[in-house]
């Protein structure tokens, strides 16, 4: 009897070192499973930081068209007078070319600032939200406030 009471016991012994073994090749198995989610996970963030970056410079270079049309249409309208044979005075179209034209320049500048400092957040890894009035909306409400201008002094001739 005592013989079998170690053949009996013997088995259970197995049953548990087994299971245990199981259990850690399944904890093992799970820690490279994480490790594996970890790699891809900083290979995404990576490439996130990768598409924030063009997305930048895609701005920049849409803030750099959007400047380049304002300076455009502000020398336009500054030589229209030359252009039709008009008097050479100092007139409303030249004030308001004038105003496109350093509209269009700080437009490029504060862009290539913003665009700077956002690139330099993103290398160090401290990318944040940035807050404050988005730089289009002061442009956009530069931009209506000339047209105001504009049609004040047409309606100033107009009626004068």
């Amino acid at each position: 009897m005592t013989e079998r009471k170690k053949k009996s016991r013997a088995p259970k012994e197995d049953a548990s070192t087994t299971l245990a073994r199981e259990r850690t090749a399944k904890a093992e198995y799970r820690t490279e499973l994480a490790q594996e989610r970890t790699t891809k996970a900083e290979y995404r963030t990576d490439m996130a930081r990768e598409r924030t970056r063009k997305a930048a410079d895609r701005t920049l270079m849409s803030w750099v068209r959007t400047g380049l049309s304002l300076v455009g249409f502000g020398v336009g309208l500054a030589e229209i007078r030359d252009v039709l044979g008009g008097e050479k005075e100092w007139g409303r179209p030249e004030t308001i070319g004038l105003l496109f034209i350093c509209l269009g320049i700080a437009g490029v500048l504060f862009a290539s600032f913003e665009y700077m400092s956002r690139v330099r957040h993103l290398e160090r890894r401290e990318y944040a939200f940035m807050k404050g009035v988005p730089f289009a909306v002061v442009i956009a409400l530069v931009i209506a406030a000339i047209g105001v201008f504009a049609l004040v002094g047409w309606f100033v001739q107009f009626l004068g």
